[in-house]
């Protein structure tokens, strides 16, 4: 791996806080060392620390930090601390919004989470084990935009937050400061420094009783994680064979068919984008995080030319937005401090123009999206490193591995097996991971609760044009260059994948017709004639429908709208407490589940599948605590126990 020329400016009294932490000799040898900034401020303490990471010979395999910013950090005022950062900086910036942002450097195994929002709500939404904490305010305008903490709180939100073997240091640490970390469970300490260390930084480390753990029952790492059985080799499959590979376990993936992505996720192409909605809520916030995250992750990977690995492109999407104000749109982002650079707000006149005369109305103009073709993107995730693909392999059940001790079965878990109808041993793992859809609940029913999940199966079907097609739609003007949307969708195709278009697609319940239908493709094309303001135009274009190719699938859903993700409720709760909120819900070891993405699988299963392995390594959760709860595979259980149930 090749590492940038590193400037050495760091100011001495960040390095003698640093080296507070007994760092670097604390990272050494070290597969992961994770770091904890209340205040991400002008950025010179995680500058410090990535200089000091990189010029190390003997770092940990890979860094992260968590750092809470009030506002998006200012990228003027970090390029002058550090000119290394500046290409990948400004590519990133525009991206930053309230909620937790993953940025990565390339070549680099360093990641900072940064945490957009006042450090007093972010306290109960981190979720991480740090093994050394920095408190500071940081200048001025940044103590000003942050809501006040209560100290004794902190205190205690650290501690969840820590390593049993933690370190701390506090800048301008009060009296109050310092008493409310000791209660917490901190002990000071006084290192030796090469310079003199001002009077009020306080240096503390982390004294945890033996065998105790600071996270929710629901929210514990696996206790045994070297290996991973992933069945079903689609996007989300995929997606979390990727992530547990990254982490290290050595990953297979059982696919029923005689190859990967041959359901939806063998489309032609697909979109992915965020939504502004006014609540903000689980639905909008996961979207909005997902998209950007998928939006990074394909950008070295997606082409339009011939010889692109996969098929796509990052260059924007439009969604039209007919009926809507176009000033109350802008103010809605305002309102949600969204950066024109992340989102706009079109009136009808630059929608026309962006979408090449398509669109007749109003429009949101989103940057981290676009189109790609998932089933590309399925084979490039799968031949990643520390992944197998076995195809042909239909599991009928599941059991957990049991061993037998002097003639007696015990009662620990050693991870799970998947058998075929002939009773025949398929594969074993120490982990493993349902993404296999519709076939995901009858698996899961004798383990947990997944017979009264509310969840459906919904049929879709594609449409796709050929360029000749397309030219005969009379009114159609030439298809814009980037991908349209609002409840149905256009991606124009380039001319390396054939040309000619995509659209659809239906949405239908109780219906298992895998047939091909000219009337779906009509109704396809009717949504793409009221996407351009044009329904007059639908009953001619309907004439080429029996010409047209297209793709059945079905989708999975849930009727809450949000996916299930995470490892899946036990069943024995009888006395338990504490069962209303799903990070307390007792969980079946070792075996997880991803599910229920609907027609969002490329805005969301790229993340999800970081979220995932981030859950069962027990690394730095990538999104908030309370977005991991709205879609918790356990929240049906904790609804059930508000309820009474």
């Amino acid at each position: 791996m090749s590492e940038p020329t590193i400037a050495t400016t760091t100011a001495p009294v960040l390095d003698d806080t640093w080296r507070a932490h007994d760092l670097p000799a604390r990272w050494a040898g070290r597969s992961h060392f994770v770091a904890l900034l209340t205040n991400f401020g002008t950025g010179e303490a995680f500058l410090s620390l990535r200089r000091a990471w990189l010029n190390d010979p003997g770092r940990s395999r890979r860094l992260t930090v968590v750092a809470v910013a009030a506002q998006p950090p200012d990228a003027h005022v970090l390029l002058a601390e550090d000119t290394a950062l500046a290409p990948h900086w400004l590519a990133v910036q525009p991206g930053i919004t309230p909620g937790l942002n993953t940025i990565e450097w390339p070549d680099q195994p360093i990641r900072l989470l940064l945490a957009v929002g006042p450090l007093a709500g972010w306290l109960s939404e981190l979720t991480l084990q740090a093994n050394a904490v920095l408190i500071s305010d940081g200048p001025e305008e940044a103590r000003s935009a942050n809501q006040p903490v209560d100290d004794d709180r902190l205190g205690k939100a650290l501690a969840r937050l820590c390593a049993p073997d933690a370190t701390l240091t506090a800048m301008a640490a009060s009296e109050p400061l310092r008493r409310g970390l000791r209660q917490a469970g901190f002990v000071a300490t006084n290192p030796e420094t090469k310079h003199t260390p001002l009077a009020n930084i306080w240096h503390a480390h982390r004294v945890a009783r033996p065998g105790t753990t600071t996270a929710p029952v629901g929210r514990r790492a696996a206790t045994q994680r070297r290996t991973a059985l992933v069945l079903g080799a689609g996007l989300a499959g995929a997606s979390a064979a990727r992530a547990l590979a990254r982490e290290g376990l050595q990953v297979t993936v059982l696919e029923r068919r005689d190859q990967a992505a041959l359901e939806t996720s063998g489309n032609p192409a697909g979109l992915f984008h965020p939504v502004v909605h006014p609540q903000d809520g689980a639905h909008a916030q996961w979207l909005r995080a997902g998209a950007a995250r998928t939006a990074h992750l394909l950008r070295p990977l997606v082409g339009e030319q011939a010889d692109a690995l996969v098929p796509g492109a990052v260059a924007g999407l439009l969604r039209g937005a007919h009926g809507q104000d176009p000033a109350a749109m802008a103010a809605l982002l305002a309102q949600q401090q969204l950066p024109a650079a992340w989102a706009q707000a079109l009136p009808e006149t630059a929608a026309h123009d962006h979408s090449g005369g398509v669109l007749n109305g109003p429009a949101w103009l989103f940057q981290n999206a676009g189109w790609v073709s998932p089933a590309a993107l399925v084979r490039a995730w799968l031949a990643e490193p520390g992944i197998q693909l076995r195809t042909g392999q239909t599991v009928d059940r599941i059991a957990p591995i049991s061993t037998e001790v002097d003639g007696q079965t015990d009662n620990q878990m050693h991870g799970w097996a998947a058998w075929n109808a002939n009773g025949q041993l398929i594969a074993e793992a120490d982990v493993l991971v349902l993404t296999n859809a519709h076939d995901a609940p009858r698996l899961l029913a004798p383990w947990t609760d997944a017979a009264d999940w509310p969840l459906d199966r919904q049929r879709g079907q594609i449409s796709q044009l050929t360029a000749a097609q397309v030219q005969s739609l009379d009114g159609l003007p030439a298809l814009p260059e980037l991908p349209l949307a609002s409840g149905s969708y256009l991606i124009k195709l380039p001319a390396a994948q054939g040309g000619g278009m995509v659209c659809g697609a239906t949405h239908q319940f109780d219906d298992d017709d895998a047939t091909v239908r000219p009337d779906d493709h009509a109704q396809n094309l009717a949504q793409v004639a009221a996407l351009a303001g044009r329904p007059e135009a639908a009953a001619g274009w309907a004439m080429t429908a029996d010409a047209m190719q297209g793709r059945v699938g079905w989708r999975q859903v849930c009727a809450d709208k949000l996916p299930v993700l995470g490892p899946v409720a036990a069943t024995k709760l009888d006395g338990l407490q504490r069962l209303e909120q799903p990070r307390h819900v007792p969980r079946v070891a070792g075996l997880y589940v991803m599910a229920a993405l609907g027609s969002r699988g490329l805005s969301l299963a790229p993340l999800m599948g970081e979220v995932l392995a981030a859950w069962v390594c027990g690394q730095p959760m990538p999104v908030a605590s309370s977005l991991l709860d709205a879609v918790d595979a356990a929240r049906f259980t904790a609804r059930a126990r508000r309820r009474g149930g």
